[in-house]
């Protein structure tokens, strides 16, 4: 459990078990983008899909009582608040420490510093960066898909 939310998951490749989901959002893509899908940037297709939405939203829909916006407020009353710790989505992985004092990780080669002794390492994955952890941070890589773009020694 989650934030008070179980989750309850579909299998892969299985549109048919989330209806519901897959249809309210080809709805959404048909109503906004089916009559304006050209825009001079991304600035106003965002005001154009907000607008939508605002439309969108103040309808009511099949076999409710309410309009979505309606239901939205009575169902904040029963929300539990939001966290205050900021949430970070990262994956921890151990690695071995070659001889010549490199880390592989997804087909790159990172560099440990030779006076680090131990055979293994711990990677904590984050969508920026990597860090090399033994109790602080030994190394911290800076990147994007494929390649490396900063090395700080820390």
């Amino acid at each position: 459990m989650h934030f008070g939310f179980q989750p309850c998951v579909c299998n892969p490749a299985s549109p048919n078990e989330k209806g519901t989901d897959e249809e309210s959002v080809g709805y959404v893509r048909r109503a906004t983008f089916g009559e304006m899908s050209s825009f001079a940037s991304i600035n106003e297709a965002t005001e154009w899909l907000k607008m939508r939405l605002v439309e969108i939203n103040g309808h009511p829909v099949y076999r409710r009582s309410n309009v979505p916006v309606q239901g939205l407020d009575q169902e904040r009353a029963l929300m539990h608040p939001l966290p205050t710790l900021e949430f970070e989505n990262y994956e921890l992985k151990r690695a071995t420490i070659s001889r010549y004092s490199l880390v592989k990780f997804d087909g790159n080669f990172y560099s440990i510093p030779d006076t680090y002794r131990p055979r293994y390492i711990t990677l904590n994955i984050l969508m920026d960066r990597i860090e090399f952890l033994d109790c602080v941070v030994l190394k911290l890589f800076r990147v994007r898909p494929s390649f490396i773009v900063f090395k700080l020694f820390i």
